[in-house]
């Protein structure tokens, strides 16, 4: 879609600053009362959800040039999702993030994109992820381990490791771990390896939508060509992409994506993953569980109903988090 396509998201704007505030209901006070990043850090009302919206209809209507000056307002964004949920606790037909995507979209077609975003972009193209760094160091985590190699041999599920997973050494345990478990399911598991690209995501979130379409065409063939029955994913990015962005931009996979979490919590349930925390240090444990059994503890029904409703203009839902719940529970420590 096109900026133009949202021209009824901005006109519809009703100025009510619901934007700048987490949901009414829920302030308990000021200091706790605020959800956007943008706005309260530039102090001016452009920054603001439906200051963007003001700005872009602005652009469209031939008021306000797009030049750099505007582009920032659009960069500044975090791209949180506050006010959309702040909106959308009263209306359903606004979507302020993605008027935000298609106007830096249109900064990077005239040329506005910023000089980092472009580094960013470059460096995907040339070593297939957003750092920068070496591509044939992407499996060295995998050292040591049995996974097979998707490139050459069929496998029944196809590890994708995602960018700073492969690259994070603080993290390679839990990829381990996360091999482990998928082994454990008793099917042939497999990664890319050092051919293993981005998903494309972080350059698409800077407007360069075509980095995503590329990605996203080197991912399908991937998993074509592997025979992969279904794609684990253990990067919160990966699972996103994968299951939200490709398809509203037409890139099906044609297989079930699945995080690590929740396969864990399937093996969890039927018996298959079963023991206790090694480390017995007492720690507190936050479970953000929207669809449990714990479900309406801290959110109104219309945060809940935002949750399992929303869609977006493809008629898609939103991937829905996998509440941890079930898998805290079933492990004892």
């Amino acid at each position: 879609m096109s900026l133009d396509s949202y021209r009824h998201d901005m006109e519809g704007c009703s100025r009510c600053s619901s934007c700048k505030w987490i949901p009414l209901a829920q302030i308990r006070s000021q200091r706790w009362s605020q959800v956007c990043p943008s706005i309260w850090y530039n102090d001016f009302h452009a920054y603001s959800g439906s200051g963007k919206l003001n700005v872009a209809l602005s652009i469209l209507d031939g008021r306000t040039d797009f030049d750099e000056s505007a582009a920032d307002i659009f960069y500044a964004c975090t791209m949180c999702g506050g006010c959309d949920v702040g909106c959308k606790v009263y209306r359903n037909d606004i979507d302020p993030t993605e008027v935000f995507h298609e106007a830096r979209a249109r900064a990077v077609e005239l040329g506005h994109a910023r000089l980092d975003h472009l580094a960013l972009v470059e460096n995907m193209r040339s070593e297939n992820n957003v750092f920068g760094l070496p591509r044939g160091n992407r499996a060295d985590w995998s050292a040591g381990t049995d996974l097979l190699d998707a490139n050459a041999e069929q496998v029944d599920i196809l590890f994708h490791v995602g960018c700073r997973l492969s690259y994070d050494e603080t993290q390679h345990a839990d990829l381990l771990a996360a091999v482990e478990i998928l082994q454990a399911t008793g099917q042939r598991v497999g990664t890319s390896g050092t051919a293993e690209a981005c998903c494309g995501q972080r350059a698409y979130e800077c407007g360069f939508d075509s980095e995503l379409h590329n990605f996203g065409d080197d991912m399908v063939n991937r998993v074509r060509t592997s025979g992969a029955s279904m794609v684990a994913v253990a990067c919160a990015d990966c699972f996103g992409a994968f299951n939200y962005l490709y398809p509203r931009n037409g890139k099906e996979l044609g297989v079930p994506v699945r995080h690590i979490s929740e396969i864990a919590a399937e093996a969890v349930r039927e018996g298959t993953l079963t023991g206790t925390f090694s480390n017995t240090t007492p720690a507190g444990v936050t479970d953000h569980d929207v669809d449990g059994d714990t479900a309406g503890a801290e959110a109104t029904g219309q945060q809940a109903r935002h949750h399992q409703q929303r869609r977006t203009r493809a008629g898609r839902h939103l991937p829905r988090p996998v509440p941890p719940g079930p898998t805290g529970r079933g492990l004892r420590g």
